[in-house]
């Protein structure tokens, strides 16, 4: 019995150790499959943004979604766009063959004690004001004056090149090679490439003569100034001020390990290696001055290409489409106004999914007897205003009367603010926001007007279930008695022979007053609970959108699908919610 257990036991624990290998990589692969899609996603739709704004530029409009094949061949097309990647191209030829050259052992060995001296000499400088304050403030205090100034005059003494004459004309060239490495985009190619043929002939040269043996022991004495020096002024309070003494050993550090990089670099090999470089160079310079490549190599070099020019250069048909294929697979939204610049470009992704639902949740919410009657108020309102504002002109009002004039413009206004009136404002917005649905998908049209109902559903549900719009029909009697107001100074201004003609301002207003008490009876209470369960449902159906939807992956784990956002105008949805 006991084999027999110990291979059931063994076999239990391979389980569970496969079980646990799975509880901890899975997540961790869907994590990062997600990540991968989001970031994908995000930098397709700032490619399609890119590449409609520069298609734009050209045409004044942009291109429908069904149609993006134009913008790369537009790309494709464009001179400017081409001339500045193939000037690029060419420079990185250069760029990369620079890197090489300062990769050689013997160079690479010597580049790091340029920068070092350079770095000591500032701190020395900079912390000057520390040293000669703390200079031997105690009677056996360190002399540290005296020492910086040692330092400083031994390298003063380097960098003048007496020495060690050979070494100093190789690191003068050395220089110029660093300065032309570093700042290539200052130069014309084709003279950025001859200078690069000179400096790596002078370092062939002069490298092999470099007194090695002599720097060696320089550097070797120098060390231990500098970090006696150091251990000096750690026993001072600049350490609570300055990391000058951290700093400076670090420093004299790499240059004692350049040194043994120098000792051990093999001389003669980097010196074939320049010669190599050098042969490279040749080429290049021979294709710089090839009649195809001249329109290109006799303007400025340029290292890198701007972002925008990059994700042009690189845009391929697959970015048109988002990555994530949950609900199927979907181009980019495209939604501009013909004649105007302002562009939006979504991600799909679960919008079909969201519309489906929240058109199920306003199906109740579609036809309420509300929308009609409202409609059919403003339908008045707007027919009052016409006659006033025609009769105004038919009949010259601003001849007779400053005040009627005046009357009539204040009352045409008044009734346009009516908009504004909370009661109407809810059910009008409630009402486009049904309509909307119907045709529109976009996140970026229907969250923010779902944010802006939900609470002017619950008041306007509260409105329905008591009958209350007494906001509304206070405004609507307020126009009927201006109504009559502009009745009695159409009759007391104008000459009696035209204002019996003038059409009764109340009596067209009539109409309103109609159509408002038909809008009253048409209050139903039960609306008010269907506003209810829906002003939950869609805040709920968002919720879900935004959180993302989850497919289950290997039985107890899930992959989340989420929205990518949009560009609205140049503005990245996800760095504004971020």
């Amino acid at each position: 019995m006991s084999p027999k257990g110990s291979i059931v036991l063994k076999i239990l624990i391979v389980l569970l150790a496969l079980a646990l290998w799975q509880i901890i990589s899975i997540p961790s692969k869907i994590w990062k499959q997600e990540a991968q899609v989001l970031e994908a996603s995000r930098a397709n739709m700032t490619a399609v943004y890119e590449a409609q704004s520069f298609y734009y530029s050209s045409y004044s409009t942009y291109v429908p979604s069904d149609s993006m094949d134009k913008l790369i061949a537009h790309i494709a097309e464009d001179t400017s766009l081409n001339k500045r990647r193939r000037i690029g191209e060419l420079t990185q030829q250069l760029n990369n063959l620079l890197q090489d050259v300062t990769d050689v052992p013997v160079v690479n060995a010597l580049l790091p004690v340029l920068s070092a001296i350079e770095e000591i000499e500032g701190d020395l400088a900079f912390n000057t004001r520390y040293f000669e304050k703390y200079d031997g403030v105690t009677t056996d205090g360190p002399d540290l004056m005296s020492q910086k100034e040692s330092i400083a005059r031994d390298i003063d003494q380097f960098n003048s090149g007496v020495d060690y004459p050979n070494y100093a004309i190789a690191r003068q060239y050395l220089d110029s090679l660093t300065i032309l490495k570093d700042e290539l985009n200052d130069f014309v190619l084709q003279d950025a490439a001859l200078r690069a043929e000179r400096y790596v002939d002078t370092l062939a040269v002069y490298i092999p003569e470099i007194e090695f043996d002599e720097l060696a022991q320089f550097w070797g004495e120098e060390y231990d100034k500098v970090i006696a020096f150091t251990r000096d002024i750690k026993t001072t309070p600049i350490v609570n001020v300055s990391s000058v003494a951290d700093r400076l050993q670090k420093f004299i550090d790499r240059i004692r390990a350049a040194n043994v990089d120098l000792k051990a670099a093999d001389v003669s090999g980097s010196i074939t290696m320049l010669g190599d470089k050098r042969t490279e160079l040749d080429r290049i310079y021979a294709e710089y001055t090839s009649e195809e490549n001249q329109p290109y190599t006799s303007n400025r070099a340029l290292t890198q290409l701007s972002e925008t020019d990059s994700i042009l250069i690189k845009l391929t048909p697959d970015q048109f489409f988002d990555p994530d294929t949950f609900d199927g697979s979907h181009r980019y939204i495209i939604a501009y106004d013909s004649g105007s610049s302002v562009l939006v470009v979504e991600d799909p992704n679960l919008l079909g999914m969201f519309n489906e639902k929240l058109t199920a949740t306003l199906a109740p919410l579609s036809d309420l007897a509300i929308y009609e009657k409202l409609d059919a108020v403003q339908k008045a309102i707007d027919s009052t205003a016409f006659v006033m504002d025609d009769n105004k002109t038919r009949y010259r009002f601003s001849r007779y009367s400053t005040d009627l004039i005046l009357g009539v413009k204040e009352l045409d206004a008044e009734m346009k603010d009516l908009r504004n009136n909370k009661f109407y404002r809810y059910t009008a917005n409630m009402k486009t926001f049904v309509d909307t649905i119907r045709t529109e998908q976009r996140l970026s049209v229907l969250k923010p007007m779902i944010e802006s109902l939900l609470n002017p559903m619950d008041t306007l549900a509260t409105r329905l279930e008591t009958g209350n719009m007494e906001d509304f029909e206070e405004r609507i009697a307020y126009f009927e008695n201006r109504t009559r107001q502009l009745d009695s100074l159409v009759q007391a201004e104008l000459p009696a022979r035209l204002a019996r003609n003038v059409d009764s301002f109340a009596d067209t207003y009539q109409m309103v007053v109609d159509a408002t008490r038909e809008l009253k009876s048409a209050i139903n209470a039960a609306d008010g609970a269907k506003l209810r369960d829906a002003s939950d449902q869609i805040a709920a159906d968002l919720t879900e959108l935004l959180n993302g939807y989850h497919e289950p992956v290997a039985v107890v784990f899930y992959r989340k699908h989420i929205n990518h956002g949009y560009i609205d105008n140049g503005v990245k949805s996800w760095e504004v919610e971020e």
